[in-house]
């Protein structure tokens, strides 16, 4: 005997679609491309300028700095009381 499958109660998922805006097209490329130019001029005239700041070197500075800086004593925390642990306790369960 037969049992017909009754998937009524089963919703089907919407795959999600590439939305068409996303897609590059040559008006995109040509906007993509005139964007990466201006911020390329703009990043050599701040190097010109001295204002593009290098992050390997800002890095390596602060590291030079950190090392050369003295050391500072700092005080150990020790254990006030016995030198062994504290009193144990049994507990009646």
């Amino acid at each position: 005997m037969d049992i017909p499958l009754n998937l009524t109660h089963h919703k089907l998922k919407a795959k999600p679609k590439w939305p068409k805006h996303w897609s590059l097209t040559p008006e995109r490329k040509a906007e993509l491309a005139q964007y990466r130019q201006t911020s390329a001029l703009t990043d050599h005239q701040r190097m010109l300028d001295g204002l593009l700041v290098d992050g390997n070197q800002a890095i390596a500075q602060a590291l030079a700095s950190r090392a050369a800086a003295p050391k500072i004593a700092i005080p150990e925390m020790v254990a006030a009381g016995k030198g062994k642990g504290g009193k144990m306790v049994g507990v009646r369960r």
